[in-house]
């Protein structure tokens, strides 16, 4: 292929599938994708297409440069723990419901996004300081996921008003109820039916352990 053929391509058709491939394009398309870490980045660079719009590409790579400007000084700047949260999002915009470990995974991936945000919005590069703009770390929906799961993913008791006040009504009730078996059992009116005088829990129920000979 001439020059003069590649530029009207380029001009015609962004880039043919023949010309990309003789210029080897898909190859260094695949060698960005597997240098990636992180599920989105990689379906982004799997993605990438050349383009004949010469303001794109130069956009293009004075984002590059500043990037790897700011990566020189800033090695530890990233999204690490950020996860592939899109298919959680796309369930709950369809009303589906979410495990503990999937708001655990969105959390993190704000607070991922959060770090980067601030990491760039201080930085006197144009196109990087434009980005930190678009990056919305959400904090109201952060600090609810916060105060509702513990790092395990355990739902606490301060996720609601609601759930807090049930959880120790429960607990209350549980208490008074293992008190009064307890004053049971050593009260003597079981005589020797009970195997042991304690109290068990078997799938939240409170259980005394009787002899199976005692009549």
């Amino acid at each position: 292929m001439t020059t003069r053929e590649l530029a009207d391509a380029i001009q015609v058709d962004g880039l043919d599938d023949r010309s990309q491939a003789l210029l080897e394009f898909p190859l260094v398309r695949d060698r960005l994708a597997a240098a990636t870490g992180f599920g989105p980045g990689r379906r982004l660079a799997e993605a990438l297409r050349p383009s004949s719009d010469a303001v794109i590409v130069r956009r293009g790579l004075e984002e590059t440069s500043q990037t790897r400007s700011f990566l020189s000084g800033h090695s530890g700047a990233g999204i690490g723990g950020a996860k592939d949260i899109g298919p959680w999002i796309e369930r709950a915009a369809r009303g589906g419901r979410l495990d503990p470990a999937h708001f655990l995974d969105i959390a993190e991936t704000l607070e991922a996004a959060t770090r980067l945000g601030d990491a760039l919005s201080g930085d006197r590069r144009p196109l990087l300081h434009e980005l930190s703009r678009q990056i919305h770390g959400l904090p109201s929906l952060r600090n609810v996921l916060h105060r509702s799961f513990d790092p395990t993913g355990e739902l606490l008791d301060t996720a609601s008003p609601r759930l807090g006040g049930l959880r120790r009504a429960v607990r209350v009730a549980y208490e008074r109820l293992r008190s009064r078996l307890d004053q049971f059992i050593h009260s003597g009116e079981l005589g020797n039916s009970l195997q042991e005088p304690i109290i068990t829990l078997r799938s939240g129920r409170y259980v005394i352990p009787i002899r199976a000979d005692a009549s």
